[in-house]
């Protein structure tokens, strides 16, 4: 099971991507201040975050308002609002 690092600001979103990530079953959704890895990949929407995870060797999926304003630390990145089924593509690619 791949463990995944939810760290978002927006805790309404970040429970609703851990609940549909426990649907996949392939994913196991980690949320919460302290939270300890390893992690395979993290999804992200704080660029101070992405620094920490960078030395880590972490894939990042930065979630933004828009893609070209995503940090050069995050692997990838993609615009609010947007489809599950864009990010579990995303996730999968990492």
């Amino acid at each position: 099971m791949r463990r995944v690092l939810l760290a978002l600001n927006d805790h309404l979103l970040a429970a609703s991507l851990a609940e549909q990530l426990g649907h996949d079953g392939a994913y196991q959704a980690v949320t919460g201040e302290g939270a300890h890895g390893p992690f395979t990949a993290a999804i992200l929407d704080d660029a101070a975050q992405a620094e920490a995870l960078r030395a880590q060797a972490v894939p990042i999926l930065f979630l933004t308002e828009n893609e070209a304003a995503a940090p050069h630390l995050a692997d990838d990145a993609i615009a609010k609002p947007f489809r599950f089924a864009v990010l579990m593509a995303r996730l999968h690619a990492h």
